[in-house]
């Protein structure tokens, strides 16, 4: 076997291996950033959705409201997921209210 038949062989092999497991591994790497972003970009719209609309129990309201704004960001994300990163980003500044209030009941009561 000559050196070219070596060089070869592991272009071969290193080829392979990227196919096999580093491509995958990019491609879920660049779906975990897209996803990241969104959430950043439907977080910002829920605190603005909720600045915007301050009628209590307009949910369903407020819902329409942020994916109608995302839809300006051209975002390619499925309606199931787009709706999953809403809840989350509703649920996690509701808790952020709810500490801010625990936060000023204590100071308030020292």
């Amino acid at each position: 076997m000559d050196i070219t038949s070596i060089v070869e062989l592991i272009l071969s092999i290193t080829v392979t291996i990227m196919a096999l497991y580093g491509v995958p591994a990019l491609m879920n790497k660049f779906g975990a950033t897209k996803i990241t972003s969104a959430y950043e970009i439907i977080k910002i719209l829920v605190n603005a959705a909720e600045q915007v609309t301050k009628i209590t129990g307009a949910g369903d309201a407020k819902k329409r409201w942020v994916i109608e704004r995302l839809a300006s960001y051209n975002m390619q994300i499925d309606e199931k997921k787009v709706s999953e990163l809403i809840e989350a980003a509703v649920l996690e500044m509701n808790n952020t209210i709810e500490k801010q209030a625990e936060i000023n009941k204590n100071k308030e009561s020292e």
